[in-house]
């Protein structure tokens, strides 16, 4: 209760803060992307992870407003990217179907984006597999608007048994990312064919592939076997607080 009497004001102080874990090209195996995390960091009870509130924000209606703010303190990273040697970096952004759904996501995608000078190609608005059945009309009129101003759509968690594959071919896809639990599945026989499946499925809708949750030298090696475009795990990155991420990134592609 005391956290969630608190969340509106920990919002407008920015509290919350930027955290990254990298994303690996599977061809190069060099730094590509990063997914965007946030965490918050509370005066009185230091750093809290996401399981911690964000179910709170929904249930209290805030959750948007904590959206948008991770949305523009990205859009404001890239800015800041021009011109380095990080500028071709990706990075990507978490939706909740909540946020995703309403019929003013794009319109604010749109005014929050507009502060900024950067390649909006550079940014993947990522969501959560369900938000394509959440009022389906308006996520898909939401996710052509943002494909329209050159933002890149990712759907998380593929095949966590939400969507039907209907869903999937009837919204433009940029990226699908494979839960978690099929890359532990794929170091078997019969998981490793499903896995295989799931990326040639993708990739039939003309979207590249990412693979999360590697986790060790097995499944590491059986990701490098199969067509996936992208990887992402504590075998390659954990989730690092911003200067420490950079720290990580300068010394890993330098």
């Amino acid at each position: 209760e005391k956290m969630r009497r608190s969340i509106s004001k920990a919002i407008d102080n920015k509290e919350f803060q930027i955290y990254l874990q990298f994303i690996t090209d599977s061809k190069s195996e060099k730094i590509c992307g990063a997914e965007v995390l946030s965490r918050w960091d509370n005066p009185e009870m230091g750093i809290i992870s996401p399981d911690k509130y964000i179910g709170i924000m929904k249930s209290s209606g805030t959750i948007a407003r904590h959206d948008y703010y991770i949305f523009e303190s990205i859009c404001a990273l890239l800015d800041g990217w021009k011109g380095t040697e990080h500028e071709n970096l990706f990075l990507s952004c978490n939706f909740t179907r909540l946020s995703a759904s309403s019929k003013d996501f794009s319109g604010k995608i749109r005014e929050i984006s507009d502060k900024y000078d950067f390649c909006h190609g550079n940014l993947v608005i990522e969501l959560t597999e369900d938000t394509l059945i959440e009022n389906a009309d308006m996520v898909r009129f939401n996710i052509e608007e943002c494909r329209n101003m050159g933002f890149k759509i990712a759907i998380d968690d593929m095949g966590s048994g939400f969507s039907a594959i209907s869903d999937l071919y009837r919204n433009e896809i940029d990226i699908v990312k494979i839960e978690r639990e099929f890359v532990i599945g794929g170091v078997n026989e019969k998981g490793h064919k499903l896995l295989e499946s799931m990326v040639s499925l993708a990739h039939n809708m003309n979207a590249k592939t990412l693979c999360e949750g590697i986790e060790t030298e097995a499944q590491h090696e059986m990701i490098m076997g199969i067509d996936c475009d992208y990887i992402q795990g504590f075998y390659y990155s954990r989730v690092l607080p911003y200067e420490e991420a950079m720290r990580f990134l300068n010394s890993s592609n330098g």
